[in-house]
């Protein structure tokens, strides 16, 4: 299992993108958590009973909740919500049950601009772990571990409909161990907090039907079409109810690079509605994308300025004050040559203008 980063501080939100979150604080359909965007892909494909589902929390009032409202979202709104059953009794201890992410994802990505990727999650409140006695699906543990898989290929149907195997990009992660945001605890410890794993690109591993692939060429990012969430037994390892609340899934942005250093914008928020923001531990969210600011142009010194009218108004300044500087120069010239010309006949100068001949008199 690929280890944990540790961290006790999240980073900056400048240094991720969104690429899926809730749906009120989403900047366009095409970036919130959507059931529809997913299908169920689970052993039962194979002759085993685990299932799975996905839904989105209060997505039945999406249409009608106000855009980018940062006051009255419940904590959870939007949020994706993966569940189901994980079997290991059907198939001698194997077991899987998994979401298909349908469509592309709303941003391209790159080795150069990105470095991985984030999960944002919550833990349940009530655990789904603690299982009845008569229910506990044959593994040894209940699910705490799960699988992100991304593909970088699209499916090839075979005659019966199901999905040719294809390599796939595997990271494990334990959602027990995930970093809180606020302070270095696991969010075990605290059900419902939103907390974080991520992962670099190298520590997704090339697989072949859930084995090694050794030939496999490293992932390239910029080749990935889509991805799926998992939960599998680990040959026996763990099985059961599980549940795991996805916040927010993001792209890691890759030190230096251009779109890496923009600055994030930060709205302007009322200390009210600030507050509410911290209690509901959302404020995560309210943070707009960085590649956003730099299409629009915004810049940290003029929040709402296209970038281009500051450069503009900028370079007036400059122009100002060049041309003040050119003309204070010019002037001392003058007065420079007036001088030496004074110095050299003064009393030629002082008769022209009278001055000589009345003070003779």
């Amino acid at each position: 299992m690929t280890p944990m980063i540790e961290r006790t501080q999240p980073e900056s939100a400048e240094t991720a993108l969104s690429l899926l979150r809730p749906f009120p604080r989403a900047k366009d359909d095409e970036h919130a958590w959507r059931s529809k965007d997913f299908t169920p892909v689970n052993d039962s494909i194979r002759g085993g009973i685990s299932n799975s589902d996905l839904e989105v929390v209060g997505e039945h009032i999406k249409e009608a909740w106000p855009h980018r409202d940062a006051g009255a979202s419940a904590s959870d709104l939007g949020e994706a919500i993966f569940s189901g059953f994980l079997d290991t009794t059907k198939l001698g201890g194997a077991g899987f049950a998994s979401q298909s992410f349908t469509r592309p994802l709303p941003q391209k990505l790159d080795a150069h601009h990105f470095s991985g990727l984030r999960l944002v999650i919550r833990h349940p409140h009530d655990s789904a772990a603690s299982q009845p006695a008569s229910e506990p699906g044959g593994g040894e543990a209940p699910v705490h571990s799960y699988v992100l898989n991304l593909r970088t290929a699209d499916p090839v149907k075979r005659p019966d409909g199901r999905n040719e195997s294809a390599i796939v990009y595997e990271w494990d992660f334990d959602a027990s161990k995930a970093q809180g945001f606020n302070d270095s605890s696991s969010c075990r410890s605290k059900a419902g907090i939103p907390a974080y794993v991520e992962a670099q690109w190298q520590d997704f591993a090339a697989t072949y039907r859930g084995r090694p692939a050794k030939d496999a060429e490293k992932l390239d990012p910029a080749k990935i079409k889509g991805f799926s969430i998992m939960a599998r037994s680990n040959f026996g390892k763990q099985s059961g109810k599980f549940e795991l609340r996805l916040v927010e899934l993001q792209a890691l942005r890759s030190t230096g690079s251009a779109i890496g250093t923009s600055h994030a914008i930060e709205p302007r928020v009322s200390p009210k509605d600030a507050l509410n923001e911290k209690h509901s531990l959302m404020g995560f969210h309210q943070t707009m994308d960085p590649l956003s600011v730099l299409q629009s142009g915004e810049t940290e010194e003029y929040p709402g300025k296209p970038r281009f009218e500051e450069e503009g108004h900028q370079n007036g300044l400059r122009a100002a004050k060049t041309s003040t500087t050119l003309l204070v120069f010019v002037f001392a010239i003058l007065l420079g040559l007036g001088w030496l010309v004074w110095s050299s006949k003064p009393r030629a100068i002082l008769k022209k203008v009278g001055w000589h001949h009345c003070h003779d008199n």
